[in-house]
Formats: C-alpha cells, sequence, structure tokens
C-alpha cells in the first residue's frame, strides 16, 4: 500500500530550516577544525657561517629539517612566558601531554614550532577563544633525540 503526504509551506520552510542548522553545525565543526594551527612537517634553511674559516670548505648536509619541537606560550615568545603541560598521559609507544589555557585571561596564547638541526623557530598566536591543545608523540621514531610529533589537536 502506497503512503502520500502532502506537503504544506510550513513544511517546506520546517526542511529548509533543518537544512541551515545542519549546514551552520557543518561549518561550525569545520570552524574548529581550522582552529588547530599545523606546524609544517619540514622546512628549508639557509644556513651560512658568519666568518670564513680558512683552509675550510663548507658542505651543506641534505637532510631535512624535521619538525621535533611543540611549545606553547603566554604572550609573545619573547617573553619567554613558557607553559607546561596540564597533564601528560602515556598509551604504548604514544604519549599525549595537554594544555588547557584560561577561557578568561586577556592574554594570547602563542605556539612556536621547532626543528632539528637548526635554531629556526615559526611561531604564530593561537586562534582567540582557543580552550585546550593536545599533542600526541611518537616514542619510537626521533628527530635530534626527540619524540616525533605525530598530532597537534586544538579547541
Amino acid at each position: 500500500m502506497a503512503m502520500h503526504f502532502r506537503r504544506s509551506n510550513g513544511d517546506r520552510h520546517s526542511l529548509m530550516r533543518r537544512i541551515l542548522i545542519v549546514a551552520g553545525f557543518a561549518s561550525l565543526v569545520a570552524g574548529e577544525a581550522a582552529a588547530t594551527p599545523q606546524c609544517p612537517s619540514e622546512v628549508e634553511v639557509a644556513q651560512q657561517l658568519t666568518v670564513s674559516l680558512p683552509d675550510w670548505t663548507v658542505l651543506r648536509d641534505p637532510v631535512p629539517h624535521r619538525l621535533n619541537r611543540l611549545a606553547f606560550f603566554d604572550g609573545p615568545p619573547e617573553e619567554q612566558a613558557s607553559l607546561t603541560p596540564d597533564i601528560s598521559r602515556k598509551v604504548k609507544d604514544r604519549t599525549v601531554s595537554t594544555w588547557r589555557f584560561g577561557a578568561a585571561s586577556d592574554r594570547r596564547i602563542w605556539i612556536t614550532c621547532g626543528y632539528a638541526g637548526t635554531s629556526v623557530w615559526l611561531v604564530r598566536e593561537l586562534q582567540p577563544g582557543t580552550r585546550r591543545c593536545s599533542v600526541t608523540y611518537y616514542s619510537r621514531v626521533r628527530f635530534a633525540g626527540m619524540p616525533s610529533i605525530e598530532k597537534l589537536d586544538c579547541e
């Protein structure tokens, strides 16, 4: 037996309202994902001697400079107010460290990304309203003695 439904204008408006709510929720979720800054996995730098050394030739190491350090700062990193994780937990070969940031703070939180074999740090202010960031480290793979950074997640 076939069933027939009759739609009124009110039903169409209700359906449109539901579609808009779902679209709004999807953009909110996408906005949260965008709140997580992604450090480049490696960088290229042009290092050079500041003074030439007689009888020596400069050779450049072709190994890429991979991401191997993350740090969070309360205010610009130049102020050196580095934050320690609020909690770290080990799960098999991984450690997840979580930083929680005060929602009422008028200070801004900054992230720094450091790279193996170079003194270059990439620095960026987190989006306003970021409440926490978690970093997952994988201890079986290391770069310059530091466990590899597997994942960064902020909300």
